[in-house]
């Protein structure tokens, strides 16, 4: 019995520094996330709830590198502003943040079924829709 008090502190240090963030920031990013996506859709709310994707003819497509840094053949940032066309993005928080001049927020994006969904925040109701290239 006296050790259950060390065995204690012991097992209580370890639980304790295995709770950390840090296990979360260097979180590799899925193959399913990396390589290029084409622009397919985009969706433009009603303001009232309604809206559906439209089908779009472009060459805007965005390129998930494994350091996290995204890279665009257009602009990510608000219509009529700079063309800057790299970003970082989160696996862990599912968000992009583009590089504007201008500070927005952030964009959110899902994949599901080979398909990339991005949301604009600042502009409500507000999506593009991209497919997975072969790479």
């Amino acid at each position: 019995m006296k050790f259950a008090p060390v065995l204690f502190f012991f097992l209580f240090l370890f639980v304790a520094s295995s709770c950390t963030k840090e296990c979360c920031d260097n979180v590799e990013t899925p193959r399913e996330t990396l390589g290029r996506w084409h622009l397919v859709e985009t969706f433009v709310g009603t303001g009232t709830g309604g809206g559906e994707f439209k089908s779009v003819i472009s060459d805007h497509t965005l390129d998930f590198i494994s350091d996290t840094t995204l890279v665009t053949t257009g602009s990510l940032c608000p219509p009529f502003s700079e063309n800057l066309t790299t970003a970082t993005y989160s696996i862990v928080d599912s968000i992009i943040l583009p590089n504007c001049v201008d500070p927005m927020n952030p964009i959110s994006f899902t994949i599901k079924d080979s398909v990339l969904i991005l949301g604009f925040q600042a502009r409500c109701g507000f999506m593009y829709k991209y497919e997975k290239m072969d790479n």
